[in-house]
């Protein structure tokens, strides 16, 4: 199973979101959300996926709150993002740092 939890500003930043909305039409074992965290009201975009007002963060925070071991947590991003998620996942939240890999982009 894999989540893919995409984050940016604005709607038009999407990358590959036809493609992506497809994939999680077409198979169970793959679930697509976005978050935009300058948008004013997400609610009006029309996009037949989850789409987020906010950070990446709410989003797996809501996800995946109840601890597990079989998970993984790949993160790429800004170093400001990856340093926040990590804090987030490992502190906050309880997960063990190997359960969290990530690559800084930029």
């Amino acid at each position: 199973h894999i989540h893919l939890i995409f984050g940016t500003r604005y709607a038009e930043g999407i990358l590959y979101q036809d493609e992506f909305a497809e994939l999680a039409k077409t198979n169970p074992q793959f679930k697509y959300s976005v978050a935009l965290s300058r948008e004013k009201d997400v609610t009006e975009l029309g996009f037949d996926f989850p789409v987020y007002s906010g950070y990446v963060h709410q989003v797996y925070e809501a996800e995946y709150e109840e601890l597990r071991e079989d998970i993984r947590f790949y993160l790429c991003g800004w170093s400001s993002m990856i340093d926040e998620a990590t804090l987030r996942l490992t502190q906050q939240m309880g997960y063990p740092g190997e359960q969290v890999v990530f690559e800084l982009y930029g």
